[in-house]
């Protein structure tokens, strides 16, 4: 049956391993006052997480609804290089369940470390003319999300959100067209964490490392191609938002693009 979208904001957030600031993440949330839900996506999380969503979710202060999805994601970087995107095991695949989840008519892409300003609760609340009815135009909206001096300036916003591709070691959104760019980087976000925290995830092996299928020992053999290119070692966290040591790597890889396709390895799908 086709989802049927409704007026207000669906909050995204993908979860793994996020005990320490999702409560937060979702309590910032709670003084709104036009029409939302609050949609948790849980990916193979071990720790709290899930029992924290399910106690805010018990006392019903708020519309959330919990998903999970038990496949090990490729992290960005190297493994979501190799990946194809027609695999489980990918973000593009990933986000795609995620979308289907949400019923509202705009996404906010919101990650568990996530604390929304008093400043942009009080500016959603009074776009009621964005929010409250249904919008004929399409609309992205860019936000701050803050690291303390660090801003990350994304459009995390948006009702022309249709869902995203493969950018060599990322993945970008993918918009619908004619699409209205709206600034609004005086609304931020706080990160209730370091950029240089590292989430534990990140010392997690690699999804096809113990995997003997035919299609994975393919995809090892094309990741240690890659290693190669940047010097043998892919630092931990190396491709997190804002992570000034990924710049070498990547521009490693991206002068790389034809040695790359080569061997069956594409940068941009």
């Amino acid at each position: 049956m086709e989802n049927i979208i409704t007026i207000g904001i669906s909050f995204m957030i993908r979860a793994k391993n996020e005990e320490k600031t999702i409560e937060t993440a979702i309590l910032s949330l709670s003084e709104l006052k036009i029409p939302y839900e609050i949609i948790v996506i849980l990916n193979d999380c071990t720790d709290q997480t899930k029992n924290i969503v399910q106690k805010l979710i018990k006392e019903g202060n708020q519309p959330i609804s919990i998903y999970e999805y038990n496949y090990k994601i490729s992290r960005p970087g190297l493994e979501n290089l190799v990946t194809p995107i027609s695999f489980p095991q990918s973000p593009i695949k990933f986000y795609q369940f995620c979308l289907d989840k949400c019923k509202r008519e705009w996404i906010f892409r919101y990650d568990a470390d996530f604390q929304a300003s008093p400043k942009l609760i009080d500016w959603l609340n009074n776009s009621t003319q964005l929010f409250c009815q249904k919008s004929s135009l399409f609309y992205k909206i860019r936000l701050a999300a803050k690291f303390g001096n660090i801003s990350n300036n994304e459009y995390y916003l948006s009702n022309a959100f249709v869902g995203v591709s493969k950018y060599t070691f990322w993945e970008v959104p993918i918009w619908q067209q004619q699409t209205i760019n709206l600034e609004h980087t005086d609304l931020c976000i706080y990160h209730n964490s370091q950029l240089s925290e590292v989430k534990s995830y990140w010392y997690e092996k690699s999804w096809f490392e113990n995997d003997l299928s035919e299609e994975a020992v393919k995809i090892k053999g094309k990741y240690k191609i890659c290693l190669e290119l940047i010097g043998g070692i892919e630092p931990i966290g190396m491709a997190r938002a804002s992570n000034p040591e990924c710049d070498k790597p990547f521009l490693k890889i991206l002068s790389s693009k034809s040695f790359l396709e080569s061997n069956d390895i594409f940068l941009n799908l």
